[in-house]
């Protein structure tokens, strides 16, 4: 298969946002298809709520990226 990834690891999540969704993509791709028992699904879930936090991080980063350059000029010198 395609979406081969190695099991979860205790170590923090240290990929780019694009590699954690693929990996999250692959995981629920096969608890979808039932390809691998309880307790890799529960490790595999647990991988995956590493990887929504992670991605839902770096997606607040951006946000507030983009917000802090959006603000006029002077906006961003009083704060």
């Amino acid at each position: 298969s395609i979406f081969e990834y190695s099991l979860v690891s205790t170590k923090p999540v240290e990929s780019s946002f694009e590699e954690s969704l693929k990996t999250l993509e692959g995981i629920v791709l096969r608890m979808e298809q039932g390809e691998i028992d309880l307790q890799d699904a529960l490790q595999q879930f647990e991988q995956g709520m590493q990887l929504i936090q992670h991605c839902q991080a770096t997606l607040n980063q951006a946000e507030q990226q983009i917000n802090l350059l959006n603000q006029p000029a002077n906006q961003t010198e009083q704060a």
